[in-house]
Parts: C-alpha cells; structure tokens; sequence
C-alpha cells in the first residue's frame, strides 16, 4: 500500500494512485520499499499516534506497516481526474488530433466544459508538447537581433514570422507574430500596418482563428446544445450569449441538412 504523507508526516491518503507534491514537502511512502531511515519511520509513527516496536530498521518498518492498515484516511485507487487528462491529451497529440477532438474526448471522460479547456491547457504545458509563447519570443529576440530586423512593409513581417515557425518546432504563425510584436515594442520598432485585402500570416484559405474552431465543435458535437455551445465559447473567453446567439442558426442548419441527409440515403438504401 502506498501512503500520501505531507511535510509533517501526517497521512493524507493512501492507495494505489497517490500522488505527491513535492513542491510542498509531500512524499509517498511505500510499505513494500526499504528506503526510509529508522528516525523517519519513527516519524510518522509519532505523527500519526502509532503504537510501533522495533530496535532495527526492519523490524521497525513491519511494526509500522501493520499499524498503517488501521489508518482510517481516504482511498485513492484510480487515476486522478489530471492524470486522465494528461492520458487523453498524450494519446490525442500521438495519434494527430486536433485540439477540438481532444477537447471532446476529455469532456466525455467525464470533466465538466467549464474545467476541461483549463486542464488540457495545463496538460499541454506539462507534458512539453507544445512550444510556448516564451519559447518562441527567446528564439525571436536572437533571430531578430541578428538580422536588424527593420520591415518596411508588412510582407516582411510575414516573412519573418514563417521563419520563425520554421525555425521552432511547433510554434504556430500567431506565437510568432506576438513574439515580433514584443520584441518590435521592446526595441521601438515601428511595424507596418497591414493593407486592406492582405492576408493575415500564416491564414489559410476560408474560416481561421475562433471562428473555425466554432465550426469545428459543431461538427463534432452533432447532439449539442445552444448552452453546451455557449459553455464551451465562454470557456475560450468570448462573449458566450452574443456567438451563441450568432451561431445557434448555423448549429441548427447543420443538424437539419445531416437529418435530412441520413433520410434520403435511407430512403436509397431502401429502394436499392
């Protein structure tokens, strides 16, 4: 049994998916590992009110082990709530999910719209899978330094910002133009505007940005609904009553055109 013991050797929980944060002093104690001295086991022994005999280390330990399985404290023998977002993000960003997708699996695991875009985020940055904002600003400073950077027009700056991509695995075009962006007001670099009709870097043909990323959600959530829809844009820190309302018609379009899609191949189907 594993025993979840903080910084003053009180046990807090015990099981098979205890987890310690070290940070603030907890440990993990292990009744079938040998790796505490005899002072410490004394310790939580007298933390805990134990009654434990035992002049060498071993006997000690046994007499420790016994008395732990009178313990009254919480279980905890499954995966945390993180530890199976950290899952689920892992096996997403491994088998070329999208964020979206994986999103949608983490809710369906169980964790509310309202937690699972702040867990996910969390996850990402934990397990390094994706290159951060400050990542990509300390390769810019270096590139942009080295190559006076100065643009004249706003198809430089596009120019760099695909360098910088291309530069750092995994940052996107809008990491870079934020990373030019601090480093252009650090340095009092005027950036040119950009011109009316020109694409934005990195843009790709049709709806970008948020707004595909509400489509996207649409198309995956089939049997969604107009507050399911709101939850998850207020979760992205946009204004949930006004695009819910904006969007609602769009989501309700798509559900009747599939219905009716589904009717006729059923009705095909039939005939054949």
């Amino acid at each position: 049994m594993k025993y979840l013991i903080n910084n003053n050797f009180k046990i807090m929980r015990k099981g098979s998916h205890v987890v310690a944060n070290e940070n603030v002093g907890e440990f993990i104690y292990d009744d079938e590992r040998q790796d505490l001295s005899l002072g410490q086991l004394k310790e939580i022994a007298e933390a805990n009110k134990l009654q434990c005999v035992g002049k060498k280390q071993s006997q000690y330990q046994q007499s420790l082990n016994e008395a732990l399985k009178m313990v009254d404290v919480a279980e905890q023998n499954g995966p945390t709530e993180t530890e199976k977002v950290e899952q689920i993000v892992s096996e997403g960003f491994a088998a070329g999910h999208d964020d979206d997708t994986i999103m949608i699996a983490i809710v369906q695991a169980g964790i509310s719209f309202r937690r699972a875009a702040r867990m996910f985020k969390d996850a990402v940055e934990k397990l390094g899978l994706r290159t951060s904002v400050k990542d990509v600003k300390e390769v810019a400073r270096k590139l942009l330094a080295e190559m006076e950077f100065n643009p004249q027009s706003f198809t430089e700056v596009k120019e760099v910002a695909d360098k910088l991509v291309s530069e750092v695995e995994g940052a996107t075009h809008g990491q870079a133009m934020v990373a030019i962006k601090s480093y252009a007001k650090e340095n009092e670099i005027a950036l040119p505007k950009r011109e009316k009709g020109e694409k934005k870097a990195g843009r790709e043909p049709g709806a970008s940005g948020f707004k595909r990323k509400m489509f996207n959600w649409i198309l995956n959530n089939p049997n969604g609904t107009v507050d399911q829809l709101k939850e998850y844009i207020v979760e992205n820190e946009r204004d949930g009553e006004k695009l819910a309302k904006r969007f609602a018609p769009i989501m309700q379009l798509c559900k009747d055109y599939a219905a009716k899609h589904s009717a006729v191949q059923s009705a095909d189907l039939d005939a054949a």
